[in-house]
């Protein structure tokens, strides 16, 4: 059984740029199916944060803000942009929604899912 990577920022080269670069650096992805598909959720996550704090920053929404609007602590979403803690999907669609941006890119293709 594959264990996972405790933070999605353990994925990056340099793990301080999670959720701040988006054209950050990320350790080559294992063999393992399991090992592929975390990267791929890091990856996912990483561009969805970099994208949340661009527009939050551009509508000067504070963070304590849209955690109220997504009914999360401050402290939650800032370990989830900085990448210190897992996003779920239904989450990352909440950004998306709440924002009323496209966060996630449509891969053209399974190898665009991978950094």
């Amino acid at each position: 059984m594959a264990v996972r990577a405790s933070q999605p920022r353990q994925h990056l080269q340099r793990p301080d740029w999670f959720g701040k670069h988006p054209d950050a650096k990320w350790n080559p992805a294992g063999q393992r199916l399991t090992q592929r598909a975390e990267l791929a959720a890091a990856y996912h996550q990483h561009l969805a944060a970099c994208q949340v704090r661009r527009i939050l920053d551009e509508r000067r929404i504070p963070i304590p803000q849209f955690a109220r609007q997504l009914g999360i602590t401050t402290d939650t979403l800032r370990r989830k942009l900085r990448g210190e803690a897992w996003v779920r999907y239904d989450e990352l669609l909440a950004w998306a929604l709440e924002l009323g941006i496209e966060i996630l890119p449509a891969p053209d293709s399974t190898d665009d899912l991978l950094p």
